[in-house]
């Protein structure tokens, strides 16, 4: 993964050049992405992220890990309303649970909150649909919670659209398959066309499996939402932490990471990015866990060894307690575990 950590900032309204696709006109750079559900094919752009990215988040589940169990009747409404810019008047409780969690909130059109359950060990899941993320105002807000808060992503979808179809459209996407362009690892991915035969409908290019880490949709955005003159296409990518971890830096540089995917998308960034494996994002999510702790301890920690005239291992005591943080359990509990180190 690119090291984004002395990134300059762009300045406002600034565009990274593209390299280009393959056959791919040059002449246009990419558009500013357009949030809205809309059969109209041209709305005015607006900016979805402070690094003016032409990509963007469509899907959001990440789960949370509270310090102590959560009493409240809708868990993470504050950050939900203030860092997600989530509508706070349609959310109703849920008569069933979730995927093993006992109780639900069906956030309207946007998501839903999931928690309770002694098998979920107090943590509470989210999942914002492409509603729920056009709501989000500004993502580097949403990267700084993250950082902040002992949470772990999920599943990302980062979607790009073309509205004129002149890149991204179905039989470019055909195309970039047979060159070997959605490869990984020397071996070509399952693909599967919904074809409209030019019935107006819309058509779509799945790559890979729902299962996999990676799953691949190019289809025919305009003519699906109902206009069948359309030429509004989209690629979207789902991305999902089985083997892998999202790093919260994507939230800053969805082109990088949308770029780094697959090569049929690097003409959105001239920087691509991938994610870490488990194992290789051990030390990368140890350093980040290690960071937001001295954020919120430090000085405490400072103040007593101050008081213990540097006995650490009574500040060590007196600040210990059982357990790890559920965010890194994926990376360490089974490793402690079969090494005979109980926490």
């Amino acid at each position: 993964m690119n090291d984004h950590s002395n990134k300059p900032e762009q300045e406002k309204g600034e565009f990274r050049a593209s390299s280009g696709v393959p056959d791919a006109p040059e002449a246009e750079s990419p558009r500013l992405v357009i949030r809205g559900e809309s059969i109209d094919t041209h709305p005015s752009p607006r900016i979805v992220t402070l690094r003016n990215s032409t990509s963007f988040i469509d899907f959001l589940g990440f789960t949370y890990f509270p310090d102590e169990p959560s009493t409240e009747l809708y868990p993470l409404k504050e950050v939900l309303i203030n860092i997600f810019n989530i509508p706070y008047f349609d959310w109703v409780p849920a008569k069933s649970g979730w995927q093993g969690y006992e109780k639900r909130i069906q956030l309207g059109a946007f998501g839903l909150v999931a928690f309770g359950g002694a098998s979920q060990n107090n943590s509470i899941h989210v999942e914002l649909a492409g509603h729920g993320c056009n709501q989000v105002k500004d993502w580097l807000l949403v990267n700084d919670w993250f950082e902040t808060s002992d949470s772990r992503i999920t599943r990302l979808d980062l979607a790009h659209d073309d509205f004129d179809g002149d890149v991204v459209n179905i039989s470019n996407a055909i195309r970039w398959y047979e060159d070997d362009l959605f490869s990984s690892n020397g071996r070509p991915p399952s693909r599967h066309l919904h074809d409209d035969f030019d019935s107006g409908d819309g058509k779509t290019l799945n790559i890979g499996k729902r299962g996999n880490d990676r799953f691949t949709r190019i289809y025919e955005k305009g003519k699906q939402l109902g206009d069948p003159k359309s030429l509004w296409c989209r690629a979207e990518v789902e991305f999902k932490a089985r083997t892998k971890i999202i790093p919260y830096e994507v939230f800053l540089y969805p082109d990088d990471y949308l770029a780094g995917a697959f090569k049929a998308f690097e003409y959105l960034s001239t920087e691509q990015s991938t994610f870490n494996s488990i194992e290789k994002d051990r030390e990368i999510s140890l350093e980040r866990v290690t960071k937001q702790g001295k954020l919120a301890c430090g000085r405490l920690v400072n103040l007593l060894c101050l008081l213990h005239n540097e006995d650490y291992k009574k500040v060590i005591d007196s600040l210990r307690r059982s357990g790890i943080p559920k965010s890194l359990e994926p990376l360490y509990k089974q490793g402690l575990l079969e090494s005979g180190r109980f926490f």
